[in-house]
């Protein structure tokens, strides 16, 4: 069964990220071409693009959050191992599997998939 949210720890906390027609909604409101399409067939986001991702995702689960909060936890991740392009990907995947938006949310499953993967692949070289 296909998930329709992506856990991310943002703030040291593993917070759930979640697009509902009105996050997707709000998402559009935020950016410059107020197109969701437009940035999801974009091959890179600007850093503002990632925050109003990322706070319109956290918001659909948790009504507290704040923009300030969101934008603070996603420059703690972009300084951390995993970094924004990892942050990026786990976004886009959580607007696929919206179901939302159209396409196939398999891939955007098999996307989460393949970066968890590669997560456990460098803690093991690292216990060695």
């Amino acid at each position: 069964m296909i998930k329709r949210s992506v856990k991310i720890e943002l703030g040291g906390v593993e917070r759930e990220v979640k697009f509902t027609i009105a996050a997707l909604e709000e998402l559009e409101s935020l950016l410059p071409r107020r197109n969701v399409f437009a940035l999801l067939s974009s091959e890179q986001w600007g850093i503002t693009d990632i925050i109003s991702a990322a706070y319109c995702g956290l918001k659909a689960c948790d009504r507290k959050i704040s923009r300030q909060s969101t934008a603070q936890w996603v420059a703690e991740y972009a300084a951390g191992d995993k970094g924004i392009y990892d942050l990026r990907l786990r976004l886009l995947a959580a607007i696929g599997l919206s179901g939302l938006v159209g396409g196939e949310k398999s891939a955007f499953e098999n996307i989460l998939n393949t970066l968890d993967d590669s997560r456990e692949e460098e803690a093991d070289e690292a216990k060695k």
